[in-house]
């Protein structure tokens, strides 16, 4: 919940997630979720041993997020964007008290 939540934030704050051509979320999204998700059991300094550039697909949790998003319909693709749907703009920061 609380990575839908980080990027659900992000995507309002940055006007949108972009997005490769095969519709994964791009490396500078990637790279920005290493550095703020909670990633059980391993830091962003062990995830980027594994590999130098980190994309959507070698991190499952991404893929999941954008996968819910997208089924909840907060999220809407627009071209190689991932854009907060109108409805729910400024949702994250409602969510984000909760926590």
């Amino acid at each position: 919940m609380r990575g839908m939540i980080l990027a659900l934030s992000y995507a309002d704050t940055q006007a949108g997630i972009g997005l490769t051509a095969t519709g994964a979320m791009n490396r500078k999204f990637v790279h920005w979720a290493v550095a703020h998700f909670h990633w059980l059991g391993y830091t962003s300094e062990d995830l980027y041993s594994m590999n130098k550039v980190l994309n959507e697909s070698d991190m499952p949790p991404p893929w999941a997020v954008r996968d819910m998003l997208s089924h909840l319909k907060l999220l809407r693709r627009k071209k190689r964007q991932a854009a907060v749907d109108q409805t729910w703009s400024g949702l994250p920061d409602k969510a984000e008290s909760l926590l």
